[in-house]
């Protein structure tokens, strides 16, 4: 006779009912490009699409939260990952290439 194994459902501990059930809060990633003078005249529709953004500026909006202390902020080339104790986690994927060393974060309470 074949018997099914039955799969064995693992029970809840004490840390599991505590556990956090994280959101990805709302967010804004803001792209800057340098423009030349000239090419206001010229009408910037002729650049090319694929340009790279001089700069990327990512705004990640957290209400009701007091301090980031406790937030981990990760960023690579390509990726910001930021996860808090407050219920937010953001795992975001750049289209571009970042340079990291010119990477600044900060807190703004307002």
């Amino acid at each position: 006779t074949d018997e099914e194994e039955e799969e064995e459902i693992p029970e809840i501990d004490e840390m599991d009912e505590k556990a956090v059930i994280k959101t990805e809060p709302e967010h804004k990633l803001k792209y800057s490009y340098d423009v030349d003078l000239s090419e206001t005249f010229e009408g910037i529709s002729h650049l090319p699409a694929a340009r790279h953004p001089s700069s990327l500026i990512l705004e990640i909006i957290l209400p009701g939260a007091e301090s980031v202390r406790n937030a981990i902020l990760n960023i690579s080339e390509k990726n910001v990952f930021f996860d808090n104790k407050e219920g937010y986690k953001l795992d975001l994927d750049l289209n571009y290439t970042i340079n990291k060393s010119g990477c600044k974060a900060k807190f703004d309470k307002s």
